[in-house]
């Protein structure tokens, strides 16, 4: 509609800053089980993995990391980065079981509290992390489909349509040239 094209152009030549609405991000039933169920496993994997002889407190370190960096490399690529977050996910949960377990049979008075809260709340931060990074997987999925539904069928300012066609002649005498200017933000 040529008056909302209008609005925005006087918004922007006035210096005023121009703020969209967006839809909310969906939470689905599903992803939230799937997160409770990568939880889940995890965590049992982690309990079960140190009676097996399983020495993994290296390579746990190394995953998350590498995790870490790759969601931040690849956060343009939503699969991807979905697959990133859930193992990055799984090895958050899977670690304190098995440093609480490895403390409690390899250290001194079956290690500190203050080792296991220091552990615990190390992972707790990087469980943290993967989740604010799926939030943000979410959102540029989100970002994408409204960027496609505002490019669909828009054919510029001057094919916009007005009620009143002296409306709109009006407004694009107004626009002037800067009418050709307008053009969608890519994300």
């Amino acid at each position: 509609r040529i008056w909302c094209i209008y609005e925005a152009y006087l918004a922007v030549e006035c210096g005023s800053t121009v703020y969209t609405a967006v839809s909310p991000l969906k939470c689905e039933a599903r992803r939230v089980v799937a997160g409770l169920v990568i939880a889940v496993l995890g965590f049992a994997t982690g309990y079960l993995a140190l009676p097996l002889g399983v020495e993994v407190d290296h390579a746990i370190w190394i995953v998350i990391w590498c995790m870490c960096v790759l969601t931040q490399l690849l956060a343009r690529y939503p699969r991807v980065s979905l697959v990133i977050n859930g193992v990055g996910w799984f090895f958050c949960t899977l670690a304190p079981p098995w440093f609480y377990r490895w403390n409690y049979y390899h250290l001194p008075n079956h290690g500190s509290v203050g080792d296991t809260i220091w552990s615990g709340g190390v992972w707790i931060l990087f469980a943290l992390y993967f989740l604010a990074s799926e939030v943000d997987r979410l959102r540029v999925i989100r970002n994408y489909s409204e960027a496609r539904q505002l490019k669909s069928g828009y054919s510029g300012v001057f094919d916009a349509q007005a009620s009143v066609e002296e409306d709109k002649l009006r407004i694009l005498q107004a626009i002037g040239g800067g009418g050709g200017q307008l053009r969608w933000a890519s994300p």
